[in-house]
């Protein structure tokens, strides 16, 4: 008996807490509160587990995707555990109720703020667009809980997630009510940024340089060198886009970054992935191209120059790839370390 009283003031205890962390602004005056501590129990039985697979599979929209985030609340409109502190921008995100099947239930969801996902990211689709108002209500069951539905999926841009949750029973008095505002940071979603690596280039170029001959001319003579240490500046895309408080395990990796080298922008290629541990800033891997440094004038190795500079010109024809290895720097490396921090 001590037990299921110290779990009942476990649980009461959790809402209460839930009810701050999640930025909740609440005003109970409806019965409804009553049913939570039953409901939050209910919502970690395997029989809530159940409801919410079943949920996921009825609020796919017509192209079968699925909401990534379920906010799900309990009867008198609290946020029921676990709830995010935060979520990605464009993801989407469904409202759910705990609702009591013994009641009748009118819930009432009003988004706030919910802004629009910027140029070169998903955009609302028709279907999905957050409709502020939304009401419906239940028919009243024997027993139990259940899972509802508040509203269409909820797809927003970066900052702030804003909604109301407005829950009464049909046996409260009338005006009695529970409201809940909830608020979520919206994470931006980064796609493209300029980078900067410096590294170890392995690839080989025609070097050609003067020697004395045997009769004192200076003779064209020829070797073939390493590029050695080098700089590259170019862009990278981040494929599929990434969140920095919340990355996912390709994010590490799927990194595809060109560059060229800014002393010749025209004669130096390069390209590949940045492996990052944080973003920002990781380790550039990759294949380099060069433009092949030959003799021109008619010139050969072994000829004897008589006066000036030796005639070389460029070409991309007999070209040899190289690898590179190096540190990279992007220009989201202070987005990336705040993440980290706040």
């Amino acid at each position: 008996m001590n037990w299921q009283v110290g779990t009942s003031v476990l649980t009461f205890l959790a809402v209460l807490s839930l009810a701050g962390s999640a930025l909740a602004q609440e005003t109970t005056t409806s019965s409804m509160v009553k049913y939570d501590a039953e409901a939050s129990d209910w919502w970690r039985t395997a029989e809530g587990t159940k409801a919410l697979g079943a949920l996921k599979q009825n609020v796919a929209d017509k192209k079968g995707r699925k909401a990534k985030h379920i906010l799900v609340h309990l009867p008198s409109g609290v946020p029921a555990s676990p709830y995010p502190s935060d979520i990605t921008e464009s993801e989407r995100s469904q409202v759910v109720m705990i609702v009591p099947r013994a009641e009748t239930v009118t819930v009432s969801l009003a988004v706030k703020q919910c802004a629009v996902p910027q140029t070169f990211r998903t955009k609302f689709d028709v279907e999905d667009a957050p409709d502020p108002g939304l009401e419906g209500a239940a028919p009243p069951p024997p027993e139990g809980f259940q899972l509802r539905a508040v509203g269409p999926a909820l797809r927003c841009g970066p900052e702030t997630l804003e909604y109301d949750i407005v829950t009464q029973s049909a046996s409260d008095q009338e005006g009695a009510e529970s409201k809940t505002t909830q608020r979520l940071r919206v994470n931006p979603r980064y796609h493209i940024a300029g980078i900067a690596a410096l590294g170890w280039d392995s690839g080989k170029n025609n070097e050609y340089f003067l020697t004395t001959s045997d009769t004192g001319d200076d003779m064209i003579e020829w070797r073939s060198a390493t590029q050695g240490f080098i700089a590259y500046v170019g862009a990278q895309w981040m494929i599929a886009g990434v969140d920095y408080h919340n990355m996912n395990w390709w994010n590490y990796f799927a990194n595809l970054w060109v560059a060229v080298n800014p002393a010749a922008p025209l004669k130096d290629l390069a390209f590949g992935l940045a492996i990052t541990p944080t973003g920002g800033i990781g380790l550039a891997v990759g294949i380099t191209f060069h433009q092949r440094t030959r003799l021109d004038q008619g010139y050969m190795v072994g000829d004897v120059l008589t006066e000036g500079a030796i005639p070389t010109s460029t070409a991309w024809d007999g070209m040899r790839p190289g690898a590179f290895i190096g540190l990279s720097i992007d220009t989201n490396i202070y987005r990336a370390i705040k993440s980290k921090v706040n």
